[in-house]
């Protein structure tokens, strides 16, 4: 599976932000525009990052969070501060 995150801004300036879901197996769209695995009107999403079990990561910038999902479900909403932009996986072997 391929994870994509979405972001941009309202007219308002509000940021605004999903992530969709890509199957690049059989080249289907498995959570699109209409119906995203997540999706927000507060939040730009600038990175999605994926762990070797599956796990999704999302900054969402504009609150300030962390959010990860195992297997769709949205298992954490983490507080951090200052407009998460990016991730980094880092391996302790």
């Amino acid at each position: 599976m391929v994870y994509v995150g979405v972001s941009g801004f309202n007219p308002d300036w509000t940021g605004f932000g999903g992530i969709m879901k890509y199957n690049s197996v059989n080249n289907e769209v498995v959570n699109g525009s209409d119906n995203m695995l997540y999706a927000s009107a507060e939040s730009g999403i600038l990175d999605v990052c994926v762990d070797g079990n599956g796990n999704v990561y999302a900054p969402l910038f504009d609150l300030n969070r962390l959010i990860i999902f195992e297997n769709d479900t949205e298992i954490a909403n983490l507080i951090t501060g200052n407009g998460p932009q990016g991730l980094v996986f880092v391996s302790e072997e």
